[in-house]
């Protein structure tokens, strides 16, 4: 059998575990929260931004990274390459006499190739475009600027539930006891935080 042992939490701590692991055991959703973090690679005090918002901003660093190539490299190629072919049909014939078939083909293929990475570039621009599209509706369906307000008044809350003046501990039952006013007062304000 497992050895257990416990670990003391503040209270505010403790109720935002209890609300968050659900019906699950705390060992069993302590364990998981773990997994995860060992999985993903992410360290909790490393997370800044809301992840959504953190890959909208990687997926738009990354599409202007391809259309700066596309500007810098590949237009300015393919017009070279125009060039270089309206030259050759329009130049003297001594100098169209120099430019050999194996040149000619191997300059069409080049020409080609770059027209497919072109495309392809585009078309992941599209992609990522449209991923930001869905990031950007998810985010604002899910209102984030919501959640600092919503915390700050559960915390109220709980600051209103464990208000020395409104809550004893019990030791023989290892409880709280809260007067029903205080339980009626607090049951409202977390319907009208719920609304919200």
């Amino acid at each position: 059998m497992t050895k257990l042992t416990s670990i003391g939490l503040p209270q505010i701590l403790k109720l935002r575990l209890e609300r968050a692991k659900g019906n699950k055991a705390h060992s069993t959703y302590i364990d998981s929260m773990l997994n995860y973090f060992e999985i993903t690679g992410i360290e909790p005090s490393s997370i800044k931004v809301h992840p959504g918002i953190e890959t909208i901003q990687r997926i738009e660093s990354v599409i202007k990274i391809l259309k700066n190539i596309e500007k810098t490299k590949l237009n300015p190629l393919l017009d070279k390459i125009d060039l270089l072919s309206t030259a050759s049909y329009n130049s003297s014939s001594t100098r169209a006499s120099q430019i050999t078939d194996e040149e000619v083909n191997s300059l069409a293929d080049l020409v080609e190739r770059l027209n497919k990475e072109v495309s392809e570039k585009k078309r992941q621009i599209s992609n990522l475009e449209s991923e930001i599209k869905i990031l950007k509706d998810k985010l604002s369906s899910d209102e984030p600027s919501n959640f600092p307000n919503r915390t700050n008044e559960a915390l109220e809350l709980i600051d209103l539930i464990f208000d020395s003046n409104n809550a004893t501990f019990d030791r023989h039952s290892n409880s709280y006891i809260i007067p029903k006013g205080i339980y009626d007062k607090v049951i409202e304000k977390k319907n009208i935080i719920l609304r919200k």
